[in-house]
């Protein structure tokens, strides 16, 4: 099988930080080294397909790491149909 895609990996991998503002809206800071280009392109990814995942992974107590698109899927929060990601709430 192959490996799931996770959002907030895959923004580290982009030189982004992802975390959730105070009304619970995604943020993302970029590194300093990261085009105008690129960030409109990752801004663009993560609002059409991956907010509302991103939001689970990140709505965790303060001091807590993020939950991995694994963990949401083996507590059953998250499921693969047609291959696509369906959040459970």
């Amino acid at each position: 099988m192959p490996t799931m895609f996770d959002p907030l990996h895959w923004l580290a991998t982009k030189g982004a930080v992802a975390s959730l503002d105070k009304d619970g809206e995604v943020q993302l800071l970029f590194s300093e080294h990261t085009n105008r280009e690129t960030r409109e392109r990752i801004k663009r990814v993560i609002a059409r397909y991956y907010t509302g995942l991103l939001k689970m992974q990140l709505d965790v107590p303060p001091g807590t790491r993020p939950r991995t698109v694994q963990q949401l899927r083996a507590a059953g929060r998250l499921k693969i149909v047609e291959g696509k990601y369906k959040l459970v709430r």
